[in-house]
């Protein structure tokens, strides 16, 4: 059997300035060789092994020359950036192009100034492992969301080869956010309680159907009264209210399923029916039309100098809301119907929290079926 010759050839670096190494065999030293000879000239690296300088003819000198002094044209990434928003991102959702806004914002402080063609694995590394020191996961994976766009653009347009945002290296080291805590019950009672009381309408019907309905902050900002049959006592959730800037834009709600109707309480019923106009938003200015930000802003500021909130926002009520039907007894399906969700695995995961209150009921629930006092 022929003797097998081995060579190990260096044929590049990598990103941190590594060899890279290349195995080559063959069964006698002249094929191995050529192997050799191969796979320096596919690394690109053959001048490296070209001891003598290369003779050029008048026509190839003068063209080489030309090369050489050619510089090499880099696109920086805040030229880039700006150009594909305005050619790929155009006509957008007013909500989607504040979005668009702060992320760019974001990129910019960090890649602005280098060079598309630049950018390493380790650079968005970097970046991340920076944002996570003072954002949650969510947050940073939507940094890196939008980083990853922009440069399979880059790479679409033959700017780069791979795309630096996708290595596989890249990980997100933001840790996720623990949730939006829950009012407990005597919270809530108190509030509920409080309600009637307060003399603006305004303030009784938003604080009123965040306290007794699923109601997110946008969808109470949309509710017009058109939207409330006070017969059917039966809420229509149809559309919202968001505010990309100060002024309110009316918008589709979160998702299909957020179209929903929603049952009025007796205590609700009455409060709304005590405030009932005709027409227009039901938190509105005075001529009707929804509230902008810095209005919304005065108006919780306000009902917060008239009842105790115990430092909640609209966010903890929706919490609130989800968790007491959990620990009520209502199936989880109602429940996400209840709150607009796509998938009840929605529901359990984000606002459904576990209630320390509910663990004694559920033992002495089992052990009273394991005494054969409940049926199966």
């Amino acid at each position: 059997m022929a003797k097998e010759h081995r060579i190990r050839v260096v044929i590049g670096h990598d990103e941190e300035g590594n060899e890279i190494i290349k195995r080559l065999s063959a069964t006698d030293e002249l094929k191995l060789a050529d192997k050799v000879i191969e796979a320096v000239v596919k690394s690109g690296r053959i001048k490296d092994f070209i001891d003598q300088e290369i003779e050029y003819g008048p026509h190839e000198k003068q063209a080489q020359e030309e090369v050489t002094q050619s510089p090499v044209v880099k696109t920086k990434f805040s030229d880039y950036i700006v150009q594909w928003r305005r050619i790929f991102k155009t006509g957008k959702a007013a909500t989607y192009e504040v979005f668009m806004d702060a992320k760019q914002s974001v990129l910019l402080k960090w890649f602005g100034d280098k060079y598309i063609e630049d950018i390493t694995p380790t650079d968005v590394q970097d970046f991340l492992t920076y944002r996570a020191k003072t954002y949650k996961k969510a947050t940073v994976k939507a940094d890196w969301a939008m980083l990853k766009e922009v440069l399979d653009s880059a790479v679409s347009d033959d700017l780069i080869v791979k795309n630096p945002a996708k290595d596989k290296r890249v990980h997100n080291p933001a840790k996720a956010g623990e949730g939006t805590t829950p009012l407990t019950r005597e919270q809530i009672a108190s509030i509920q309680k409080a309600i009637p009381q307060l003399e603006d309408p305004r303030e009784r019907c938003l604080i009123a159907l965040l306290a007794y309905t699923s109601m997110r902050r946008e969808e109470v900002l949309g509710l017009m009264w058109e939207n409330i049959n006070f017969e059917t006592r039966i809420i229509e959730i149809k559309q919202a209210v968001v505010h990309p800037v100060n002024e309110a834009v009316t918008k589709e709600t979160k998702n299909e399923f957020s179209v929903r109707p929603f049952p009025m309480c007796e205590q609700l019923y009455n409060i709304l029916l005590g405030c009932r106009k005709r027409e227009g938003y039901v938190i509105s200015k005075e001529d009707g039309s929804p509230v902008s930000q810095v209005t919304y802003r005065r108006l919780w500021d306000s009902l917060k100098s008239h009842i105790e909130l115990y430092g909640m926002t609209a966010i903890n009520f929706r919490t609130t809301f989800a968790t007491m039907m959990v620990a009520s007894g209502v199936d989880i399906k109602t429940t996400q119907a209840l709150m607009g969700h796509s998938t009840p695995d929605m529901t359990l995961k984000v606002y459904a929290k576990k209630e320390e209150s509910r663990l004694p009921d559920a033992m002495r629930k089992m052990e009273s079926f394991l005494a054969g006092n409940a049926a199966f």
